[in-house]
């Protein structure tokens, strides 16, 4: 949010994690594990129309960074 950002997206498995997410500035957070279509198609295309500008991954895990990048806005989303 200091840098500008108008929608912070957190993504995990552990809904306990949700809470310290939003009081650090996310503003919806999202369970893949609840989903009926892939995390990518939720965050661009349900939440989002397009994705989103920045994504990025904590876990070092191949198919999380290739989520992240799929949810990067074609054109000119950064992950």
């Amino acid at each position: 949010k200091m840098a500008g950002a108008s929608r912070i997206v957190a993504v995990d498995v552990n809904p306990s994690k949700f809470e310290a997410a939003q009081k650090l500035g996310a503003t919806d957070t999202v369970n893949p594990s609840e989903l009926s279509e892939p995390v990518q198609r939720h965050i661009a295309g349900t939440l989002t129309p397009w994705g989103l500008d920045y994504t990025f991954d904590c876990t070092g895990n191949v198919d999380v960074m290739r989520s992240a990048l799929e949810c990067a806005h074609r054109g000119w989303g950064t992950s």
